[in-house]
């Protein structure tokens, strides 16, 4: 018989995806944030899931930083290629550690650490929302 799981994510996950792209949009995040537990929830492999995420993230985050690069608004370009550095080098020792992890077979270690992130930076943007309320009104846009 046909595979009823193959059905829900066949039409499910298009949806969820478009839903992820407009709330990451309104919200300013990458993505990867939002589609990275519901590719857990949908039993994903973890080491996959961080790799999707990942991918996800720098795509959204190459494109922002090219389009303010094109409206001139980089007030430090030397800053923004150090932090770039910064990142690919530590992007990578972190996916070497993912594999390292998910090698010995503890790819739940992957899930807990990601879901803690995530549990974090929800926390973190709480705060910012009590502090400083103002930063966050959409007041600008009518």
């Amino acid at each position: 018989g046909k595979d009823s799981s193959f059905d829900i994510l066949t039409w499910w996950l298009p949806m969820v995806s478009y839903f992820i792209g407009m709330l990451s949009a309104l919200l300013g995040i990458g993505g990867g944030e939002v589609l990275g537990p519901v590719l857990l929830l949908l039993n994903m492999n973890p080491s996959y899931s961080s790799t999707t995420t990942s991918v996800i993230a720098l795509i959204s985050s190459g494109t922002n930083t090219l389009n303010n690069f094109i409206a001139g608004r980089l007030i430090a370009p030397a800053y923004c290629i150090a932090m770039w550095s910064i990142g690919i080098v530590m992007g990578c020792f972190g996916r070497a550690l993912a594999m390292m992890i998910a090698r010995r077979g503890k790819g739940s270690i992957i899930a807990i650490s990601l879901s803690m992130l995530l549990t974090a930076a929800s926390v973190l943007m709480a705060y910012e929302l009590y502090r400083n309320p103002s930063s966050w009104s959409a007041s600008g846009l009518c």
